[in-house]
């Protein structure tokens, strides 16, 4: 019932800061006091050589043992270790799946004398004088929570302004039982995969943002960007056997979408064997392999026609496919009759979106949040309970016009921010114009969750419709 849409502008501005501020608590770093960081720009990607000073032990007075070095940031993940840590933003070519090896490395071991200290965990909420909510609770928890750390940690986070931008973070200091592993100088290589383009010394960039990420990025000549456009010539994917090249198209409509080959022809692909072409689109997710699409030849001697499904996101509003000659035959789409003698008659369903964009998750006085629904932060409504005990929402909304005799289907997207020991600590009782729905909503902690329910045919009317949420209080302490 509820669609979150994050305003374009303000996720870029916001996604800004959490690429350069680092992910799973670790922050940008200002340059380290007697520290040093270089980086070699080679054929094949960057060399990077990092130095840091040796870290100050610190006992706090609870016996836990606490490690700084100057310049690096304590990361703060909720229940794992506090260890200084740096981060930088690097860019890398589109067609890449870089490779991080670590050539040479100096380290030791020191003894750890006690406890190493541990960030805390969300509970609860901490009240004033007068009973009121004034923010999140913090209490420690148990144990801390078991992690293998590597020395440098590599992470994509994908394409921004079409740039390709990834994440390496460096911890000089990790646990090993009794002891913290010490690395002073840490060298290390990211390769690009062969055939990946390099140092493209792109034109000047065309928005602010696209400033903004060649600012932050160590290696702002890998960045590789192109202007808008429908076709556009590119190197083969390692892999392939493309004949003249490989051709870029990019979409921002669903539907029968058509490439002629006199347009491929002046973008410098010329169609030689035209049952040999093939066209591809990139998985769902990074690391999955690529789909081969199907195309039409609707005249041999003219053009290609295929269905575009577009996948588009808030950072952009088309998506690509890649078209190429091969050696061997491309997938063609196949055709079947539309006569629809003998098929059954189906259902028209109408789809409603219900949505208010009020509350943005991260201001919650309450740790760490995950992501909602399609990778957004904002929310409608903060629904609580006083102290032991239950509340109840309605929200109206209009069907002009209803088929009382078929069910519908409701969805609902919602965000527990709180967690305590029980478990389930979340329970939402869902009624349609007052007709409880089947299941009751439960789940546990801090989790994003999607829930379809039925609503029985008759039970929505032509007119204004209400959707009632009851949340009973199943704990003493619930919000969402």
């Amino acid at each position: 019932m509820v669609v979150n849409k994050f305003y374009r502008w303000f996720a870029a501005l916001v996604t800004i800061g959490l690429i350069a501020g680092g992910s799973g608590g670790v922050k940008a770093s200002p340059p380290a006091s007697g520290s040093n960081f270089t980086v070699d720009q080679t054929e094949n990607g960057l060399i990077i050589n990092w130095t840091v000073p040796a870290p100050e032990i610190f006992t706090d007075p609870d016996g836990k043992v606490r490690v700084l070095i100057p310049g690096f940031i304590l990361g703060d993940d909720p229940g794992h270790y506090l260890l200084p840590a740096a981060s930088k933003l690097i860019g890398l070519p589109i067609i890449s799946e870089p490779e991080l090896t670590i050539m040479e490395i100096d380290q030791s071991t020191i003894p750890l004398q006690g406890e190493l200290a541990y960030a805390p965990v969300p509970e609860g909420v901490t009240r004033n004088s007068d009973g009121l909510v004034i923010g999140g609770d913090m209490s420690l928890a148990e144990k801390p929570v078991e992690k293998t750390y590597e020395p440098v940690e590599f992470e994509i986070l994908g394409v921004m302004r079409g740039f390709n931008l990834a994440r390496l973070t460096f911890y000089p200091v990790m646990p090993e039982g009794d002891h913290l592993r010490v690395i002073s100088n840490i060298k290390f290589s990211v390769n690009y995969p062969a055939g990946a383009p390099r140092s493209l010394n792109p034109s000047a960039p065309s928005d602010t943002l696209q400033e903004t990420l060649m600012r932050k990025v160590i290696n702002p000549d890998h960045l590789q960007f192109s202007s808008p456009g429908t076709v556009g010539l590119k190197s083969p994917t390692p892999g392939t056997s493309a004949v003249n090249g490989q051709a870029i198209i990019k979409v921002n409509q669903r539907g029968i979408t058509k490439i002629t080959y006199a347009e491929l022809s002046s973008k410098g692909m010329p169609i030689t064997i035209p049952g040999n072409v093939h066209m591809y689109r990139s998985g769902e997710k990074p690391g999955d392999p690529e789909q081969e699409i199907a195309l039409i030849q609707d005249d041999p001697n003219s053009r290609f026609l295929f269905y575009a499904d577009p996948r588009f996101s808030r950072w952009t509003d088309y998506d690509t496919y890649i078209l190429q000659e091969e050696t061997s035959p491309g997938l063609r789409m196949g055709s079947r009759s539309a006569n629809p003698s003998g098929v059954p008659a189906g259902s028209a369903y109408v789809k409603l979106d219900q949505e208010q964009n009020n509350i943005y998750s991260p201001d919650c006085y309450c740790g760490s949040l995950p992501l909602v629904r399609g990778g957004d932060r904002w929310v409608w409504e903060d629904i609580k309970i006083p102290y032991g005990g239950s509340t109840s929402r309605s929200y109206n909304f209009n069907l002009p016009t209803v088929d009382t005799s078929k069910p519908a289907v409701l969805t609902l997207w919602l965000l527990g921010y709180t967690d305590v020991i029980d478990n389930p600590d979340h329970q939402v009782e869902v009624r349609i114009n007052g007709n409880l729905l089947s299941p009751v909503i439960t789940w546990d902690g801090k989790e994003a969750v999607q829930q379809q329910l039925t609503i029985p045919a008759s039970k929505l009317i032509e007119g204004t419709n209400t959707l009632g949420l009851s949340i009973p209080g199943i704990v003493d302490v619930e919000g969402m």
